[in-house]
């Protein structure tokens, strides 16, 4: 690459050369063909012979070129079209081999078909470049015009010589023509300025810049390959403006570069919209569970780049505030503050430090309220939390059954209560703010409720990055750059580059390992509370069924005691049958025994 490079500069500067040649050789012949005798003051009295030979000069054109010379350099032009249309076919080869080089280190396999077709959008989206030597030649051409004008005498004539008046207007007149064509200079010089800028504005187009971002290739404006593009248009002289030797590199070049999320892509990728949410990606080999990964980091750090901004509009939920008091007897007692509010939660910055700021917390009105214009947001809900007063941010509704969370007062009393213990019942949607205690409640809290599990678990990294850096910045630091008073001066301190890559590397290591973990532990929380969830659902199954069951042995029961009194009765009755029976029967007999008696009698 490097040979190339070298093969590149040397064929610029003979190219150079050439013009610059080419250029004295026009000058010479033009002022050999258009020399004129000097005055008469000046010089002798010429011969017959040079007379003649002038007139015959003065016959010839202005632009008259010998014809040896023109075709000496029609053959040199030629010469250097086929090395110029060499060194475009080497330089595109060179351009597509970059363009492999930069897809494979994304990860990403580019055909030859492809490949042709981003040099050919890139060719197209390029201007046309301007060659600049001939218009130097004619901006020449033009200043020995102007110079034979002023010399040569007018209206054609040509054995006529009128000696000048010495009349002071001469200097005025040279000084005017020495300095039009400086002028003329320091404005072309502007115009190339000017248009090296636009060149370098539009050497990429859209449809080059989406190309790329597909690939991975997010620096295009910034990139060798459009700046040599567009440079090669513009030819400046050496004294000006020197051209800057390829091996000269910026401090940038020798560090690492980190290929991840937003710190390979532009300004531009930070405002889409991020998916949060997408179709479950069932994963067959190592590959592509590591670009699944590589994926969710990108995204995790554009959330928490953004959360701070969108923290700061606003982010509506639903909120409990519960405070826990010790009576006098021991016994612990919790009230809510806030029940089942709609509010907007906020993040007040009242300095430059974290600690200053609060999280407010302001009504927000329903979908009536909006309707008819009634806005509650300057009412505050509650008293702002100082960020410095969060002990910890955790997932769920801790210290807290989440099902036998209150209603408000105005949704208060429906039918049963079950419909909304069936809303509090996805812990998925819960988030539990614990705040240090008060002199009046030994245990604060902040319920927040939102409306999807990914909304969730956003804010609960985003309040937990921002207590980190907190804790980093303005708190007890967990680690610190060793630094020694008796050390030498920085200035003096000489680094080789492979340590500082050495160290970058490990701190690097370090940082994704940690994303790492952090990302995959978020999926066993998503497990583990689907498998809550899914508990949940199966005992409130088994507590119905129990209830029913419950249900049905009540109704068993109560039919049971009436079927058993029913029983009783009728067994009491059959006693009293039986008795009547007795009495009846011993009846019988005596009235039997005094008709026997009587009859014997």
């Amino acid at each position: 690459m490097e040979q190339k490079m070298k093969d590149e500069k040397k064929f610029d500067l003979e190219q150079e050369l050439m013009v610059k040649l080419h250029k004295d050789e026009v000058k010479y012949a033009q002022s050999q063909a258009r020399k004129t005798p000097a005055p008469a003051s000046q010089s002798p009295i010429p011969t017959r012979k040079q007379a003649d030979a002038g007139v015959a000069m003065a016959n010839l054109p202005a632009n008259y070129v010998s014809p040896e010379i023109l075709a000496k350099h029609e053959a040199n032009v030629a010469r250097l079209e086929e090395e110029l249309e060499a060194e475009r076919k080497l330089r595109r080869e060179a351009d597509a081999e970059i363009i492999k080089l930069r897809a494979t280190i994304n990860g990403v396999q580019l055909k030859e078909s492809e490949v042709q077709d981003l040099l050919a959008q890139q060719l197209e989206s390029a201007p046309p470049q301007k060659d600049e030597h001939p218009t130097t030649i004619e901006e020449d051409d033009e200043e020995d015009d102007e110079e034979d004008e002023t010399v040569a005498p007018s209206n054609g004539s040509k054995t006529s010589l009128v000696e000048p008046e010495v009349t002071g207007a001469e200097e005025q007149l040279e000084k005017s023509q020495l300095e039009q064509p400086t002028t003329k200079k320091v404005l072309t010089k502007q115009q190339e300025q000017e248009e090296l800028e636009k060149i370098k504005q539009e050497a990429v187009t859209p449809q080059v810049v989406s190309a790329l971002n597909k690939l991975g290739i997010n620096s295009a404006k910034d990139n060798r390959i459009f700046s040599e593009e567009s440079n090669r248009s513009g030819v400046e002289e050496k004294q000006e403006a020197p051209r800057r030797p390829f091996l000269l590199k910026s401090p940038s070049e020798y560090l690492p570069m980190i290929r991840r999320g937003f710190n390979r892509g532009n300004e531009e990728k930070a405002e889409e919209q991020v998916i949060s949410v997408g179709w479950k990606v069932e994963v067959r080999n190592r590959k592509e569970r590591e670009e699944l990964l590589r994926d969710e980091v990108d995204r995790f750090e554009i959330k928490m780049k953004r959360f701070s901004a969108s923290l700061e509009e606003g982010i509506d939920i639903t909120l409990w505030q519960l405070s826990r008091k010790v009576e006098l007897g021991g016994d612990e007692k919790d009230e809510f503050g806030l029940k089942s509010t709609a509010v907007t939660v906020k993040l007040h910055r009242r300095g430059d430090l974290y600690v200053q700021a609060v999280l407010a917390f302001t009504l927000r009105g329903g979908y009536l309220s909006k309707a008819i214009g009634r806005h509650r947001a300057d009412k505050a809900a509650l008293e702002p939390l100082s960020l410095y007063d969060i002990l910890e941010v955790k997932a769920g509704c801790s210290g807290y059954d989440h099902t036998e969370l209150p209603s408000s007062s105005g949704k208060g009393k429906s039918k049963s209560g079950k419909k909304s213990k069936s809303d509090n019942r996805q812990a998925s949607l819960f988030l539990t703010v614990k705040a240090t205690p008060t002199p009046e409640a030994s245990f604060r809290s902040y319920i927040f409720k939102f409306k999807s599990r990914s909304a969730r678990n956003d804010v609960l990294n985003g309040l937990r990055s921002i207590l980190a850096d907190m804790q980093i910045r303005e708190g007890v630091s967990i680690s610190s750059i060793q630094q020694n008073e008796d050390d030498q001066d920085e200035d003096e301190i000489m680094v080789p580059l492979s340590e500082v890559h050495n160290a970058i590397n490990r701190e690097r290591e370090a940082y994704d390992r940690l994303l790492l973990l952090l990302l995959q532990g978020q999926e066993d929380l998503k497990e583990k509370e689907d498998e809550m969830l899914t508990l949940r659902g199966r005992l409130e199954s088994v507590m119905n069924e129990s209830e029913e069951k419950d249900r049905v042995q009540a109704n068993d029961s109560k039919l049971i005691m009436q079927l058993s009194k029913k029983l009783e009765t009728l067994l009491m009755d059959n006693e009293d049958l039986r008795d009547q029976n007795d009495r009846l029967n011993s009846r019988l007999v005596s009235v039997e025994c005094e008709k026997m008696n009587l009859m014997s009698g």
